[in-house]
């Protein structure tokens, strides 16, 4: 969700930026991106993904575009994604079932918006998400995570099986998050900040609904009893200065010392102004570091994103395609613009974090075709060599050009700024774009 209060808009010309061809062989990574095309894709933002054999299963999100700022225009519960698709890149085939088949409660989840999802192995964990509610007759953050059989769940899709089996839903008040992100550390679960939305949205204060920040890190692991899923051993880790956030990057890592955790990248919204935080936080199996040395000027919003690993140089690299941002490189002068809406940019960029823990942003020379990205993501291809599951490992990637993965989905803007703003729209798209890495 946007921010609810206007800002006033100015330009500011801070700094010069550094020559991309320069850096470029120092440390930046060479990329290519082109567009592949799935007639009878969906075009969806917002949604969750697995990959089971190179095929895509996509649940929830929105059809629409960036949600309107009036509450009687915001989120109309018809344009939520009402289907579970599976999709075949190779094949370019796409399959679809009706949530109408499932239990309410289920199928009220499965249709809702920024859900925090996961992938473990052959399950998916969903968590939360915003949308209407038949049972409580009104919009929600649904308190429910839900595991879902991928493999057969695909497979019951494609062959026009029932599906009600595939899924194993919890109710618990922890998972009523939006906005917020799921990782894995061992066997433990982290959600990670976010939010909890309940009522009709709105851009002004006190107009029926609720919103409150989590705050937390939520840890939690799952097991199993009389066949179902339970949450056990539940903690929180609260911090009310630097949690306040949610629609976030949170991108897999290693870190210099070879440990395996997460970094939160940016998010929404600063608490004195309505401005995005620009300091990362590093999450670790048992503890969080805020980085106050570094700030990231050029993603402030979900988008898709790669996160890559260079083991040969101990270097952490982390790209960031289109999307929204506070700060706009000028193409003809090279200086930043300071636009305080966040709009929607072009931009690819690169956060590297190199061995001695110090941390860099730069631009790649190449640019999405559009105002594209934002709540889209980045599906890695089947046979990639990956770190944790999650890492393109560029070690072991061959000499040349190599397919890391497509992402797919997303809004698309006519103009960068269109929230609150009277001229230019959004839609989602099924736009599909081929993400390369190319090793010289």
């Amino acid at each position: 969700m946007r921010n609810s209060n206007l800002l006033t808009f100015g330009v500011l010309f801070l700094f010069s930026l550094f020559s991309c061809n320069e850096n470029q062989d120092e440390y930046l990574l060479n990329a290519e991106i082109s567009e592949f095309t799935i007639a009878n894709a969906p075009a969806l933002n917002s949604y969750a993904h697995a990959v089971y054999e190179g095929q895509w299963l996509i649940i929830g999100g929105r059809t629409d575009g960036l949600h309107d700022h009036r509450p009687d225009r915001a989120y109309p519960k018809e344009l939520a994604n009402k289907n579970i698709f599976v999709i075949d890149p190779e094949s370019k085939q796409v399959w679809s079932q009706s949530l109408d088949v499932l239990p309410e409660s289920l199928a009220e989840q499965l249709q809702s918006t920024n859900m925090s999802f996961y992938q473990d192995e052959h399950a998916m964990i969903l968590i939360g998400g915003y949308g209407w509610s038949n049972m409580a007759d009104d919009f929600v953050t649904f308190p429910r995570l839900t595991r879902v059989d991928v493999a057969g769940l695909v497979k019951a899709i494609k062959n026009n099986q029932e599906i009600s089996q595939y899924f194993d839903q919890v109710e618990n008040q922890d998972m009523a998050v939006s906005g917020g992100y799921l990782g894995k550390i061992g066997e433990v679960f982290y959600l990670v900040f976010g939010n909890r939305f309940d009522g009709r949205y709105s851009t002004q204060v006190n107009k029926g609904h609720t919103q409150e920040y989590t705050h937390e890190i939520r840890k939690f692991r799952l097991g199993r009893e009389s066949g179902k899923t339970v949450i056990i051993d539940a903690g929180k880790v609260h911090d009310t200065a630097h949690f306040h956030r949610r629609d976030y990057n949170l991108l897999p890592q290693i870190f210099p010392n070879g440990a395996f955790g997460y970094t939160a990248f940016s998010g929404v919204f600063q608490y004195e102004r309505n401005f995005p935080w620009l300091n990362p936080v590093n999450i670790y199996k048992d503890r969080y570091e805020v980085i106050e040395t570094f700030e990231q000027q050029f993603s402030h919003y979900h988008s898709a994103c790669v996160p890559v690993f260079r083991e040969s140089v101990n270097q952490m690299d982390n790209l960031f395609f289109g999307g929204m941002a506070r700060f706009v490189p000028d193409p003809k002068t090279g200086d930043i613009i300071n636009d305080p809406l966040v709009p929607a940019v072009k931009t690819i960029s690169q956060v590297a974090r190199f061995a001695d823990g110090s941390m860099q942003e730069g631009i790649l020379d190449i640019q999405m075709p559009g105002l594209l990205g934002a709540s889209a993501n980045f599906i890695p291809v089947n046979d990639i060599p990956l770190l944790h599951g999650k890492i393109v490992d560029y070690d072991n990637l061959p000499p040349g050009k190599s397919l890391v993965g497509y992402i797919y989905g997303g809004l698309e803007s006519s103009h960068p700024n269109i929230f609150l703003r009277p001229v230019g729209t959004s839609k989602s798209t099924n736009r599909i774009f081929k993400i390369y890495l190319i090793k010289s």
